[in-house]
């Protein structure tokens, strides 16, 4: 049975590529949908590594969803090579470059706020539907000319049911992980909550990078075990810094849930 996703690569146009992602294999384009003249965003993979990475798990997940504040899928294109993703395009790229240029440090206080509010919603929903990001950052949120803020980059997430999982070989980003990850290679939806917080570090220091005194990943380890955490950005409020802390909870089972974080109203 054909899949209804499945286009021909000659129904779109390779423009501009907008920015280089985590491996050399993979890279990011804008483009445009000749059905209607659309714009989208085309994530190209050599086929050799889109069916050895299964890169197929996070986009049947991502097919399931559809909420204001997550990417939307519109086409695959998997029978050449290379092999396109296809979704919606988003005019100002992802969140992390945004906050870094001009135009980010103009962000008012509020607008900083609506932009944590929408990635708390979006997670909430994920949660909701029993799906683990992994890979969540500010690089893998993408912004539009209305400061609409969509979660992406689904690859490495996974549908799971009820407790914590063990998994090995993910390649998680180490400063967005939590103690348990990094040193037995748990993984639940208080993986992503500690990812959360993290990303509100990004969020409130216009994008820093977190933990940049430490180089390996051995460091960050032993940091986060004996229980540092990273200070107070000046641009968010003791409310949100105690958040964060809540977030970087050692015990999994402490930290919050995003239904708990959207209903807190603490970014209204």
């Amino acid at each position: 049975m054909q899949d209804t996703w499945e286009r021909p690569s000659s129904d779109f146009t390779l423009e501009e590529k907008v920015y280089w992602i985590k491996f050399p294999e993979m890279s990011l384009w804008k483009g445009k949908w000749t059905e209607g003249k659309r714009k989208v965003l085309i994530q190209t993979f050599s086929k050799e590594f889109f069916e050895r990475k299964n890169v197929t798990n996070g986009i049947e997940i991502l097919k399931k969803l559809n909420h204001k504040n997550i990417i939307e899928l519109y086409a695959l294109c998997t029978t050449n090579d290379p092999v396109y993703i296809v979704t919606e395009f988003m005019e100002k790229g992802d969140l992390l470059s945004f906050l870094r240029e001009e135009e980010g440090s103009l962000l008012t206080d509020q607008e900083l706020l609506r932009i944590a509010d929408q990635v708390a919603d979006g997670m909430a929903y994920l949660e909701v539907k029993r799906v683990l990001h992994l890979d969540l950052t500010c690089s893998s949120i993408l912004v539009d000319d209305n400061l609409v803020c969509k979660i992406s980059q689904f690859g490495f997430a996974i549908q799971k049911q009820g407790r914590p999982v063990t998994l090995e070989g993910v390649i998680a980003p180490v400063r967005w992980m939590p103690p348990e990850a990094l040193e037995r290679g748990i993984f639940s939806s208080k993986t992503d909550v500690w990812s959360f917080g993290i990303v509100l570090y990004e969020i409130f220091t216009l994008g820093q990078t977190p933990y940049t005194t430490l180089k390996s990943l051995e460091g960050v380890r032993t940091k986060l075990t004996s229980g540092y955490r990273l200070p107070q950005p000046p641009l968010c409020t003791s409310d949100i810094y105690s958040l964060m802390l809540r977030c970087w909870h050692q015990n999994l089972n402490s930290r919050p849930s995003f239904q708990e974080i959207v209903e807190s109203n603490i970014f209204k």
